[in-house]
Order: structure tokens, then sequence, then C-alpha cells
């Protein structure tokens, strides 16, 4: 029953981009349960010294959270998880990394980060409409260009609405 009542979206072309960060939504699976969204977020431009400071064009986010509402503006309870890490350097190699990890030792200039996510999204009465919106944390540390960086900041993307009618 569950299978016949379970819709597939795939081919899709919602994304939110901000500076060198785009996250888009590559597939939504929505069953009668919840309904579940692979994500792809590319950083593009980072290299392996720029981790922990910020520049007015390059963020490098560790990780994404997503705030959910429906068209309404109500919360919808979620939760999200990484399952693939990939770094694309400009030789053509590419690194899989551990969903999470940051490679402390791998060195690399203007390279590209992919992470592979998906969302769990609880299904309430209203489901034709769902916005979503990135964050992350950049974490800062004493570093070459900022001696007395520590804490943290949070952004917000900027907002992708999926219409699932």
């Amino acid at each position: 029953k569950v299978n016949e009542n379970t819709r597939v979206y795939d081919n899709l072309d919602y994304k939110s981009e901000y500076k060198n960060i785009t996250n888009s939504i590559e597939k939504i699976t929505v069953t009668p349960y919840q309904t579940i969204m692979e994500v792809k977020s590319m950083i593009t431009g980072i290299d392996n010294d720029t981790r922990y400071y910020v520049d007015e064009d390059i963020q490098w986010p560790m990780f994404f959270n997503y705030d959910i509402t429906d068209k309404n503006g109500n919360s919808l309870s979620n939760i999200s998880y990484e399952v693939k890490r990939t770094l694309y350097k400009k030789n053509d190699i590419v690194e899989n990394w551990a969903p999470g990890d940051i490679r402390e030792m791998s060195y690399f200039k203007d390279a590209t980060i992919e992470y592979i996510s998906y969302l769990l999204i609880e299904n309430k009465e209203e489901k034709e409409e769902i916005n979503i919106i990135p964050t992350f944390v950049t974490y800062l540390h004493p570093n070459e260009i900022e001696p007395n960086a520590f804490g943290e900041i949070t952004e917000k993307m900027p907002m992708i609405k999926i219409n699932l009618e």
C-alpha cells in the first residue's frame, strides 16, 4: 500500500545559492509517512588553509542544517544526515571522504567539495508546498590572516520553495 501511494520527483531545479555555495534538491520521494529529499551541496573555490576564516566571497561550511516549514510557515519536524563527501581538486584528483570529515592533512587549492545528504521531513495534512532554508555555521579559529578569530557565525541561505502539487 505504501508503494502505491508514493510519488517520486527527480530532474528538479530547486536550489539555493549563496556566495560560493549551492544547495540543490536532486530527488524528492513523498510517502504517506514522510518526505525524503536528496540534497547536493557544492562548495567551490576552497583551499585547505581557509577552512577556519570568513572571506567576503568564500565560505566553507563543515555541515548544513535546514529550517523547514509548510506553506503557512509552520515548522516541520525533520532530520538530515550526510552520506557522502567528495573533494574535486584542480588536477582531476578526486578524494572520497567520510561524511563529516575535514581531512586536516589533505592539501588543495581552489577545489570543489560536494556533500550528499538526505532530509527526512514529517508529513502533515498541508504538504503541497515545503519551504527549506539551508543554514550553516562557520567556525572561526585563530590563523595567519585572523590571529584573534574565535567563535562561530551562523549563515542563512535563500529559501527554496518546493511545490509538490
